[in-house]
């Protein structure tokens, strides 16, 4: 939520921004205000930047991340597309997850079929710079996230049936974390804080 507006990533469209009226609970669409992508990018996922006005939308089908502006008014404005696979791989694979750093320093972007995270650094007021990639240490990872100490990232590797965890800086080998049948999905439950008062009141 930005400025007011709820923005949802399409499949056909790219992004569409909807108003939302606190009040009333509800949401109006504001065509005007949408972004329209390449064809053939499928959009999956998005995530804003903490402390830029900036979404960033991960591509499935053609395996890119597009940068877009957020404008004072809501309006997604894309000003960069670039690619989360290396220049020379050529083969099938679909992007997935697209995960911020804490710090809105770096992105991740979780390649099914490549099978690796692509690591960017946030520079130049939103722009993607010095892509590496690390190994997933599986097939096909779906989904990513930071760990709650925020220093490293947690894959699923849907199809390994793994948990792995990388560095938060992009790069060094995959630790096995879990191993778990099928992981598409990571939540994490807080535990109860311990209370400070004495068994008698």
């Amino acid at each position: 939520m930005e400025n007011g507006f709820s923005y949802q990533i399409r499949e056909q469209t790219g992004g569409s921004v909807f108003d939302f009226d606190a009040t009333a609970g509800s949401l109006m669409e504001c065509p005007s205000l949408a972004a329209q992508l390449g064809e053939g990018t499928g959009p999956r996922n998005g995530v804003a930047h903490p402390a830029m006005p900036i979404l960033f939308v991960v591509g499935e089908l053609d395996s890119t991340v597009y940068a877009l502006r957020i404008s004072r008014e809501g309006r997604l404005d894309p000003f960069e597309v670039v690619s989360c696979l290396p220049d020379n791989f050529i083969g099938f694979s679909r992007a997935s997850a697209v995960v911020l750093s804490p710090d809105g320093a770096r992105l991740h972007v979780s390649n099914r079929g490549h099978d690796s995270i692509c690591t960017f650094d946030v520079v130049d007021r939103g722009r993607l710079a010095s892509p590496r990639w690390s190994g997933s240490d599986g097939r096909t990872p779906r989904f990513a996230c930071y760990n709650p100490e925020g220093t490293g990232l947690l894959i699923t590797n849907e199809e390994s049936d793994t948990i792995v965890s990388i560095p938060s800086g992009g790069s060094g080998p995959a630790v096995l974390v879990a191993r778990t049948a099928s992981p598409t999905c990571i939540a994490f439950r807080h535990a109860p804080r311990e209370s400070s008062r004495s068994p008698l009141g």
